[in-house]
């Protein structure tokens, strides 16, 4: 009988060794989900309470820069994570290997059959080379392992300045963190069906974050019929108010295993327009927004 068999069957004790085995337990047995996600959507996951809590994506997004001969200093930083989380020692097959990596993704592209995995809340578990490939060459999309337990799994600042790593290097650290967040957190594209309503619904917006366009436009038959077919709607107008807006710091609802994240607040602006909102659209993450631009 495993340590998972034992812990169900002990007494209240055994809780937390349950808790925190389950995960592996889920991972080696392969009981997930695979989905796709937006790498944007999943590193605004990785934050928490304004912070980004994986920072070792960061390092290996460094040493993708250092590839390609952005910066000297990438590698050095990912040498020092690899021996201080495997073994001293390991970092130079670990570079080999992500050497391998970077080649291949410029060879061949992104392989959606290739997975990173991700717990319940959608908190990186293993994949940060994969997640920080993405994020490196703006994938719209990347597929994910879900299974249904939350990771004991702790990477953050704290951690690096623990295993060896200076102030200054997490000051790097924190400044191409934020510096992503900026570059990821780009303006959704919503649709107003009703013009008249324009004053009212931006003033709501406003809220939450900033409108940065605002124009009349005229839509083709085929872009109706793609947003209808994308929204499940029947709309006939062809002419609409199309606003960009940039969110001031995604943030989200909780989730539900293996479903798409959902953002706090476009959700609390439909819900103040009350019935207003039939006749307007709002990416629900940066997934949906993805698809919207494809279509315009």
């Amino acid at each position: 009988m495993n340590i998972i068999d034992k812990a169900k069957k002990a007494p209240a004790y055994a809780k937390l060794v349950f808790n925190r085995h389950y995960g592996d337990w889920l991972i080696e047995h392969k009981k997930f989900r695979k989905v796709s996600y937006s790498p944007a959507d999943m590193f605004f996951l990785q934050v928490k309470d304004g912070e980004f809590r994986r920072p070792d994506m960061i390092v290996r997004h460094l040493a993708i820069d250092n590839y390609y001969g952005n910066n000297d200093f990438g590698f050095d930083m990912y040498r020092k994570l690899q021996d201080a989380r495997v073994k001293k020692g390991y970092s130079e097959e670990a570079v080999k290997k992500f050497y391998a990596l970077i080649e291949s993704y410029a060879k061949n592209g992104y392989d959606p059959d290739s997975y990173i995995l991700a717990d319940r809340e959608l908190k990186l578990r293993d994949g940060s080379h994969r997640m920080a490939m993405a994020t490196y060459l703006n994938l719209p999309e990347i597929t994910v392992a879900v299974f249904n337990a939350t990771t004991a799994l702790v990477l953050d600042y704290k951690w690096l300045l623990d295993h060896g790593f200076s102030c200054d290097e997490v000051e790097v650290l924190r400044s191409k963190a934020d510096s992503l967040r900026r570059e990821m957190n780009v303006p959704l594209k919503c649709i107003l069906w009703d013009s008249s309503k324009k004053d009212d619904v931006i003033a709501v917006m406003e809220k939450y974050g900033k409108v940065v366009k605002c124009e009349t436009a005229v839509l083709s038959d085929t872009q109706v019929a793609a947003l209808n077919s994308f929204y499940s709607r029947n709309i006939a107008d062809i002419e609409c108010t199309v606003i960009e807006f940039q969110l001031e710091a995604p943030q989200y609802l909780p989730l539900k295993f293996a479903q798409q994240p959902q953002f706090a607040q476009t959700a609390a602006i439909k819900k103040a327009l009350g019935k207003d909102a039939d006749k307007f659209t709002i990416p629900a993450n940066f997934l949906e927004n993805t698809k919207l631009n494809r279509i315009f």
